[in-house]
């Protein structure tokens, strides 16, 4: 860390090529992992911690001064700190005693633990292993950072605007197989 903080960090320049890539493989991955929260929630349906999580969601959405304030609470800022965290420092960190496969899946696990309601630690461990892969195949956390945004941002639009994303030409993005809107699947 002391002698290459920037290599260590994984911030090291990377293509534009690839961050475009991480943007577009975030919003392509968005239904499989919205397919994966509803059989996580039926699993284990929502508890006091989940309902104390959506009160308070849904206290800041409503009281924000629009869309984009949310946006930047809810998905840079948090994809900008836990990249460094755990794709810049943990996992760099474990890399260099474990291999790759392990490393990315011991970092996963603690994505999801620090998550710390259930079932969104479980989602967010699957979500977890798709930054791990992205930040050793790039050696940069910056793919990371751009795909981290645009998921927590997906989820962002659609607790903010609810069920008229579905009359759009994306409707099929965030509406599930039986045509509900994805609100209430949201973690």
């Amino acid at each position: 860390l002391f002698r290459s903080p920037l290599k260590s960090l994984k911030l090291q320049n990377v293509r534009l090529s690839w961050i475009a890539a991480a943007l577009l493989l975030a919003f392509c991955m968005h239904p499989l992992f919205t397919w994966i929260t509803s059989i996580v929630l039926q699993l284990y349906p929502p508890t006091t911690d989940m309902t104390v999580t959506h009160t308070f969601l849904d206290t800041i959405l409503s009281g924000a001064p629009g869309v984009w304030a949310i946006i930047v609470v809810i998905a840079f800022a948090p994809a900008l700190l836990e990249e460094l965290a755990f794709r810049g420092f943990i996992l760099s960190g474990m890399q260099s005693i474990r291999s790759n496969f392990k490393a990315i899946i011991l970092t996963s696990i603690l994505f999801g633990v620090a998550h710390a309601v259930f079932q969104q630690s479980i989602v967010t461990f699957f979500v977890g292993c798709v930054l791990g892969f992205i930040a050793v195949r790039t050696g940069s956390i910056f793919p990371c950072i751009a795909y981290h945004a645009v998921h927590n941002s997906v989820f962002a639009f659609i607790a903010y605007y609810g069920p008229s994303l579905l009359d759009g030409p994306f409707g099929w993005l965030f509406s599930c197989s039986d045509g509900t809107d994805r609100k209430s699947t949201r973690l």
